[in-house]
């Protein structure tokens, strides 16, 4: 589950055995090819 995309981060949220787990990614670019 996609919470947001902020300034090249892309932060999911997802349901694990043992509760849940927060991703928070690295894009590498906070802009993306439709800007």
């Amino acid at each position: 589950m996609k919470l947001f995309r902020d300034s090249g981060y892309q932060v999911s949220l997802e349901k694990s055995d043992d509760g849940f787990s927060l991703d928070l990614d690295w894009t590498g670019s906070g802009v993306s090819p439709e800007d």
